[in-house]
């Protein structure tokens, strides 16, 4: 009975020893957990400011790249107008004395050049023929009689040298005062881009509140044409800054304005405090470096990757 009693009282004894170090031991292993899982996400974290990608899966998606660099930042202004003729590259040609046409050689459309015969006339008076010349090489661009009629004071036919056009651009209120001859502008439509400037500042023929600003357009290649609805980006200032970055590589990421800065076969996010933009190129004031080789072409790839490990981790 004694030896039952204290074979029952040491069992006491251990199961209380257990109760009391259990506690213990779940917090060492909870501490331990809570380490191991602040490792892993310290870590996510880290690889979420990376995004990892083979050059040979770069070029098959794209991404393409530029070196950080200073340069001229130009503040722009954004014209629409339209290509016309320039006025004094128009001829109508027009009978010298009253007749019959006795003929029409040329057709719409047909190219003269300067001296051809475009019109044979039988003066009324002298009942002798006499030939009318293109005074210019261009385009027969309108026809407005034909062999048998009589002439009168309208034109018999019209000719267009396309050769140099104009833009026009129609500046109202506070473009007025921006716009100056002499300015330097880009004219562009359906991926065509050229240089030029503002030759002619000209009022509103019908006294209407605006002011045409002409810019001259070489067309040798007959590549612009009349009535073409265009674009001018008109510079309006400029200056040299030490850092510029393509707008194109810009992305939001966190609340935050970032770049991909290429090193090897990693693209790393890098935030960016930015200055003055003309919509193409923006300053950087900090966060990138002259040399750095940033993302240009199809960042947003790599943007979409960087949030959709983000996403998988938060989930």
């Amino acid at each position: 009975m004694t030896i039952l009693f204290a074979d029952t009282r040491r069992a006491l004894l251990r199961l209380a020893l257990i109760m009391t170090l259990l506690p213990l031991a779940a917090i060492t292993w909870a501490g331990g957990d809570h380490g191991s899982h602040d490792d892993d996400h310290g870590h996510e974290e880290e690889q979420r400011t990376h995004v990892q990608m083979s050059v040979a899966m770069a070029e098959k998606s794209g991404i393409t790249t530029a070196v950080a660099a200073g340069g001229e930042l130009t503040e722009t202004r954004l014209l629409y107008g339209r290509i016309v003729t320039d006025p004094r590259q128009v001829s109508a040609v027009r009978a010298r004395f009253p007749g019959q046409i006795a003929r029409m050689p040329r057709s719409l459309g047909d190219t003269v050049k300067a001296g051809d015969v475009v019109a044979e006339v039988e003066a009324n008076e002298s009942l002798r023929r006499y030939s009318l010349t293109a005074p210019i090489s261009g385009t027969v661009v309108a026809v407005n009689a034909n062999a048998g009629e009589l002439t009168g004071d309208a034109p018999l036919l019209t000719i267009a040298n396309h050769d140099r056009l104009w833009a026009e651009f129609r500046l109202y209120g506070g473009d007025q005062n921006d716009v100056s001859k002499g300015q330097h502008l880009q004219i562009r439509v359906d991926g065509k881009m050229l240089g030029s400037r503002i030759e002619q500042l000209l009022p509103a023929s019908n006294g209407e509140p605006f002011t045409r600003a002409l810019a001259p357009v070489p067309n040798p290649a007959g590549e612009w044409m009349p009535g073409q609805w265009v674009e001018g980006d008109l510079a309006i200032q400029s200056e040299q800054v030490s850092l510029l970055v393509d707008n194109r590589a810009l992305q939001s990421v966190r609340d935050g304005i970032v770049v991909f800065i290429q090193v090897g076969d990693e693209y790393e996010i890098r935030p960016l405090e930015l200055g003055r933009s003309n919509g193409r190129v923006t300053a950087v004031l900090s966060g990138l470096n002259a040399g750095d080789r940033y993302v240009v072409g199809n960042s947003y790839l790599l943007k979409a990757d960087l949030e959709k490990s983000g996403a998988a981790h938060d989930h």
